[in-house]
Parts: C-alpha cells; structure tokens; sequence
C-alpha cells in the first residue's frame, strides 16, 4: 500500500507559514518485501521499533540494530492512522 508523506520541515512551514495545499509530497510504502522510502527497502522483519513522541509528534522507525530507517512528523504522513496501524502489524507478525 502506497502512502504519501510530507518532510518534518514541510510541516513545520506549514505550520507557520500557512498556505497547506501547495505542498511536495514523498513515497512511503509497505509491501510484502517490508518498507519502501525513496527507493530503499527495509525488510518487514528487519524492522523492530516504532516510536512515535508525544511532545514532539515524531514517529521513529527503527531496524534490529537501532539505525533509524525513517523518521517524520506523524500529522505528515496522509492517513497515519492506516499507515502506523500497518506497521505496528508487520513488526508483530516479523517479531
């Protein structure tokens, strides 16, 4: 499933600067073979932790190792809700 997201940096302009439907969007994906962001993919079961901080609104995917794989404002990710509730279900069902 495809998701589209928007920089940490695009929201915080957004957030400050107003204008909310000029914005770029970027390629974040789950498929079978794990999790797709610019081009790199993560195998599902290569990922380990997700973390999203409530003071901040980060979320923060994390691999075995614990190198950050991705990481942006939740409220940039178009239909987060779906997209963390995936990703909560692949971590579960790889781990």
């Amino acid at each position: 499933m495809t998701f589209r997201y928007i920089s940490s940096g695009e929201v915080y302009r957004k957030r400050l600067f107003g204008n909310f439907l000029n914005v770029k969007t970027q390629e974040l994906a789950l498929s079978a073979q794990g999790l797709h962001v610019d081009g790199v993919t993560w195998p599902g079961a290569s990922l380990k932790c997700m973390n999203q901080n409530d003071w901040t609104e980060k979320l923060t995917i994390k691999d075995a190792a614990g190198t950050t794989v991705f990481s942006c404002i939740g409220t940039g990710i178009l239909s987060f809700d779906l997209f963390a509730n995936m990703m909560d279900d692949e971590m579960n069902q790889a781990g």
